[in-house]
């Protein structure tokens, strides 16, 4: 809970001056000459299921995961959009390892992303557009807390790496209302290869192993509101392969 309120103060704080960019964000609709976007993003996972590829660990879960993002994007060409993240991220997650019930808390760390968006197909005078997401995430951070069976143990050599590997296509509608704004919803699927990588010593154990996402395939849907030429909001939810949320504001240049 206390991530989560320090997530959204941050949010709060950012989006006084940033751009939109979840996976919806692809098809922002093109009112002005911009060139670049710039997005203030905010993503929380409530969570999300790993399957843990060694003997010995089961239930593997990230409950808590909190990332913030500036997100820079090319927006100069007609259909293709790509564009760098970088930002913080923190997790918290859960398994257990020989009998016991292990559970850690990252150190708020920096995290980067970077991939390719873009319309892939418009059909004509209807303002459904079929669009597309290429995205690349890493992220590497030190245990901050460690408890084993509920209590809080000393460790060291600890280290956990997250790799993230999405592919989403998705259809929106662009629908325009009275006052010249625009609202635009959309729906989705995504492919994504998750790697993560826990390290860690403790007086009773020693870990070194990787963890994929039990699911690969999810759903996403969200809404933009395009408040202005240059300036937009946006909501997002994923799901199956990860319950998520995500938040955003966007800025045109």
């Amino acid at each position: 809970m206390k991530k989560l309120f320090l997530m959204i103060i941050s949010f709060l704080l950012m989006t006084s001056f940033a751009y939109c960019g979840s996976l919806g964000n692809t098809f922002l609709s093109d009112k002005t000459d911009s060139l670049i976007a710039v997005t203030t993003e905010g993503n929380y996972i409530f969570d999300s299921d790993l399957d843990a590829k060694v003997t010995g660990v089961s239930d593997y879960e990230i409950d808590n995961a909190i990332f913030l993002y500036e997100k820079i994007a090319y927006v100069g060409w007609e259909r293709i959009r790509p564009y760098i993240k970088l930002g913080v991220g923190s997790i918290e997650a859960n398994f257990i390892g020989t009998g016991t019930k292990y559970d850690y808390e990252t150190e708020m760390a920096f995290s980067y992303g970077a991939g390719v968006e873009g319309t892939i197909y418009s059909f004509e005078n209807s303002g459904i557009n079929l669009f597309g997401n290429i995205l690349y995430e890493y992220l590497k951070a030190d245990i901050d807390e460690l408890k084993e069976d509920g209590v809080k143990t000393a460790v060291s050599s600890d280290e956990i790496q997250m790799e993230k590997y999405q592919i989403a296509l998705g259809i929106n509608k662009v629908i325009e209302l009275n006052g010249g704004n625009t609202l635009i919803p959309y729906i989705g699927v995504k492919y994504q290869i998750l790697d993560l990588n826990t390290k860690f010593e403790s007086a009773t154990t020693s870990s070194d192993y990787n963890s994929e996402a039990e699911d690969e395939i999810g759903v996403f849907l969200g809404c933009i509101y395009e408040v202005n030429d240059t300036i937009s909001l946006g909501l997002e939810g994923n799901f199956i392969d990860e319950t998520a949320i995500s938040g955003s504001v966007v800025i045109k240049f």
